[in-house]
């Protein structure tokens, strides 16, 4: 489903829907009244004869700005018209525009074609309309060297050849042109001011000029074949004027069925392109093949433009939310490196959660750490949210077994054995390894640091006499002779013993009568 952000976000740039003229054939050529301008050119007339070269004599119309009919040379049946307002015709042609500029830009809008040129000796800049395009007689806008700047135009291909690529002229301007939107055609060789741009306005085309006539222009005949491909090319231009157009939402999501566009009854739908790339469109019919384009905001247009800006509309393809993910190889080993999910048809990464606690994960990526998860097993849930096409959640199970790596430091006492986790009895001092398999089929390492205390026997020689008491070390008191043995812990807890070998000595108290002589 589609969330609130869905709507109509499509703006109408075009007001009015206009037909285009189909049966238009007309060629006008509108200027002062004589003399031509010009007049003290090297080659006299030279608008003249290139427009008898490409309408042939008497193939096309003759006007001056004070006595035209507008309407007519502005109407339904007039395909091309050449405002010419050089030299000392500049005034005349600024004020024709400045009172008929809206009936102009309506006309070409319906599918005219207009040649504007002007290279003034008079007056001042001159707006020439269509979205702020001026004229700008700047004092020094004289070029003398001009460049075609796409090669490949139609101006400079034909069908009057050869055209060249640069031309000289004694002036070849005397203005320049400025303006938004314009397609340069041909340029001053060292600044790069417009001698001539293309605009685009509607169904029709304008080609505006700061030129002077050809006759000043080097080499001639090169010129002169430029100038008549401008008027051919003009006269052949077939714009499509479409109507403002719509389509039934602004948001779709892949597997919605394929929108096509809604028009007024009876507009040209014109020709469909989209931008930027990624959107699959029928350039006939505006069908936007939803599943084959790419999720992103498009802006569709349809060939109609005024003042820069065709009539569009903005689509969005959006993302359907897939949040498909395992995590291979579950259960894992505690000593393990980090898991990754991995993601199923599309998924894509959301907010990953888990329960019940204990389990060490990213949110944003997914990735447990194995190593500072508490083993046990987890629900992991991956939540992806879009911004158009609703969301999705989906869960996985991971369980984490445990792998053990133990480290004992065991003591005995000397004359007595340890019996390591794997059955084997040692006695001797020194660091064990043994290596297990859990029942989960986790390797374990128990290692085992033994140290081996010494036990004690001391014998102790002790003498009393008799009637004395000896004190043996437990304390007790001994006075008849005899071995005691006693045994005690050592500080490591380690059975001793004391053996106290005990004599007891006679005390001798005698009378001895004895008698000496007197003299003894």
């Amino acid at each position: 489903m589609h969330r609130l952000k869905r709507g109509l976000l499509f703006f109408l740039l075009l007001l009015i829907s206009y037909a285009a003229f189909p049966q238009a054939t007309e060629a006008w050529y509108i200027r002062r009244t004589a003399p031509e301008p010009w007049t003290w050119c090297p080659v006299l007339n030279t608008n003249i004869t290139e427009m008898d070269n490409v309408f042939g004599v008497g193939g096309w119309n003759s006007g001056f700005f004070t006595t035209v009919d507008v309407a007519d040379a502005f109407g339904p049946d007039s395909k091309f018209v050449f405002l010419e307002g050089g030299d000392d015709h500049a005034i005349d042609l600024k004020n024709f525009l400045t009172t008929n500029i809206t009936t102009i830009e309506n006309w070409v809008y319906n599918g005219g074609s207009l040649f504007l040129n002007a290279a003034p000796n008079e007056g001042s800049d001159i707006n020439f309309g269509f979205g702020g395009v001026l004229l700008d007689y700047t004092p020094g806008s004289y070029a003398s060297s001009v460049d075609a700047t796409d090669p490949t135009h139609p101006i400079f291909l034909g069908p009057f050849t050869p055209t060249g690529l640069t031309w000289t002229g004694t002036s070849y301007t005397h203005a320049k042109v400025t303006g938004p939107c314009l397609i340069t055609l041909i340029e001053e060789s060292f600044s790069g001011y417009n001698a001539a741009a293309e605009k685009r306005w509607g169904a029709g085309v304008i080609i505006f000029g700061g030129m002077t006539v050809t006759g000043w222009h080097s080499p001639f005949t090169q010129a002169r074949n430029v100038r008549q491909n401008i008027l051919s090319y003009l006269y052949n231009f077939e714009g499509t004027l479409a109507s403002t157009f719509t389509y039934a939402d602004s948001i779709y999501c892949p597997g919605d069925v394929d929108p096509f566009p809604v028009f007024e009854p009876g507009a040209d739908t014109g020709t469909f392109t989209a931008t930027p790339v990624g959107m699959v469109i029928d350039p006939e019919t505006g069908i936007v093949d939803i599943d084959a384009s790419e999720p992103g905001t498009y802006v569709i247009t349809n060939g109609a433009v005024i003042d820069c800006i065709p009539a569009a509309f903005t689509m969005i393809i959006g993302t359907n939310a897939n949040a498909s993910f395992v995590y291979f190889g579950s259960p894992y080993c505690s000593t393990e490196p980090d898991k990754s999910p991995n993601f199923l048809l599309g998924g894509v990464a959301g907010t990953f959660t888990s329960a019940p606690a204990g389990l060490v994960i990213n949110p944003a990526t997914g990735v447990i750490d194995i190593g500072a998860s508490t083993p046990g097993t987890y629900t992991v849930t991956n939540t992806v949210t879009t911004e158009f096409c609703g969301d999705a959640v989906a869960t996985a199970i991971v369980t984490i077994d445990p792998a053990y790596d133990i480290i004992e430091d065991v003591e005995i006492c000397s004359g007595t054995f340890y019996t390591l986790p794997d059955g084997t009895d040692v006695t001797v001092a020194g660091t064990y390894v043994n290596n297990f398999i859990t029942g989960a089929g986790c390797d374990s390492i128990i290692t085992t640091n033994l140290t081996v205390n010494a036990t004690y026997a001391i014998t102790v020689n002790a003498a009393i006499c008799e009637g004395e008491v000896y004190v043996l070390p437990d304390g007790t008191n001994a006075t008849t002779p005899g071995a005691y043995v006693q045994l005690f812990p050592s500080a490591a807890g380690c059975d001793s013993a004391i053996t106290t070998i005990l004599d007891v000595n006679p005390v001798y108290d005698e009378v001895v009568n004895t008698a000496i002589c007197n003299g003894e």
